[in-house]
């Protein structure tokens, strides 16, 4: 049987902001009562708790469409400093890296340490986004600069690797994955892979890789015919049951029915 959709038509479908929000609110409505962080001191750190609900924020994250600065090229970096061992800040630029550091060294008072740069690359902006929430758990606030008196949000207790490759990651799926389109919009296939790997196991974080991969299982499927649940979305006109979309739990003959897909087309079509 062939599939109502290729990749390339499942993007020309356009989800507004609202509706976007809508489909992710009733996502992660599951996950409100997950423990948090704590956002007291841990003792004799100089450092706070930056996330409270971490793990709520990816997704929508994702599919926010993208402002002015997000269209912006530039590079990721990642430094550290000899007074916080075990701390890395992740940022980003439009200027030369050095001239980005010696902005760091001035305003603050400390020498940053490169630890890594990406190359010049689009959207990069949003790849730090989304690179600070894969990091979430992680991720620390400086209270108080000594150097400059402010806050700073960007600190993340890991090792210089797992920044780097982290980073790594989301500059690489922002230069080859195609995720927006001209109007900063995300494509309609890439927020059915990150739906998809949500809701396939919703206590893993979306990380680039995983996304990546979630998008390429989807065009394999779109090719061999079958999506579980796009024919649901193939004709605003046929109605079809929810049942008719139900996917098979493993190892058992009973069904659930597809949470997702038929969101989708409430959103898109109205109620059947």
């Amino acid at each position: 049987m062939d599939s109502p959709f290729t990749i390339g038509e499942l993007n020309n479908i356009i989800l507004e902001k609202s509706a976007l929000r809508e489909l992710w609110k009733v996502q992660l409505s599951a996950k409100q009562n997950r423990p948090t962080r704590s956002s007291l001191y841990a003792q004799g750190t100089q450092y706070l708790y930056h996330a409270v609900h971490p793990l709520d924020n990816m997704g929508p994250k994702l599919c926010q469409p993208l402002d002015k600065r997000d269209f912006k090229p530039g590079r990721l970096y990642v430094f550290r400093r000899a007074s916080s061992p075990g701390y890395v800040k992740i940022g980003w630029t439009m200027n030369p890296i050095q001239q980005r550091l010696n902005d760091w060294c001035r305003k603050c008072g400390y020498r940053p340490i490169l630890v890594h740069s990406t190359d010049v690359f689009k959207y990069t902006q949003r790849a730090k986004t989304l690179a600070k929430e894969e990091l979430a758990w992680e991720r620390h606030k400086e209270p108080q600069c000594a150097g400059c008196g402010k806050g700073h949000t960007e600190w993340f207790r890991v090792s210089e690797q797992r920044a780097k490759e982290v980073v790594d990651s989301w500059a690489s799926l922002m230069t080859h994955g195609d995720l927006y389109d001209k109007h900063g919009r995300i494509k309609f296939s890439w927020t059915l892979a990150a739906l998809t790997l949500d809701q396939a196991n919703s206590d893993v974080r979306i990380t680039a890789e995983r996304l990546l991969s979630s998008h390429k299982a989807l065009e394999m499927q779109l090719r061999q015919g079958f999506v579980q649940g796009v024919y649901y979305l193939g004709s605003e006109k046929s109605p079809k049951a929810e049942e008719d979309c139900a996917e098979p739990r493993d190892g058992a003959n009973q069904y659930r029915r597809p949470s997702i897909w038929s969101r989708l087309s409430r959103i898109l079509y109205g109620p059947r």
